[in-house]
């Protein structure tokens, strides 16, 4: 579900989500505008047509991901970032519950 179409009060959980932020990381960097001289139409980027309520529109790939998802280019590392950070952290979490929590009664 795209972060614009999630209702306020549900918002925080796109923050904590880690799909989200993987989806992120991936789906922006396939739409990259390498080696297209502009945005069309007065440019070669790949384009889509996008239904926009009561029209079609003629928009570049890059354009429609980053507002109907929310997703930038720019943002790809900064979701890398926290997804390296998640792991992490979940795997810490893991060694201490490991460590001090002991299960086994002898």
């Amino acid at each position: 579900l795209p972060f614009p179409q999630i209702p306020v009060y549900w918002q925080w959980a796109y923050f904590i989500n880690p799909v989200a932020f993987a989806i992120q990381s991936v789906i922006a960097p396939q739409f990259e505008r390498r080696g297209c001289t502009g945005p069309y139409p007065t440019g070669d980027c790949p384009s889509i047509t996008a239904f926009r309520g009561t029209y079609f529109e003629q928009i570049d790939t890059l354009s429609y991901v980053e507002t109907k998802y929310d997703i930038t280019y720019e943002g790809r590392w900064m979701a890398a970032v926290y997804l390296v950070i998640f792991c992490l952290g979940a795997q810490a979490l893991h060694v201490l519950a490991g460590k001090y929590i002991n299960t086994v009664n002898r």
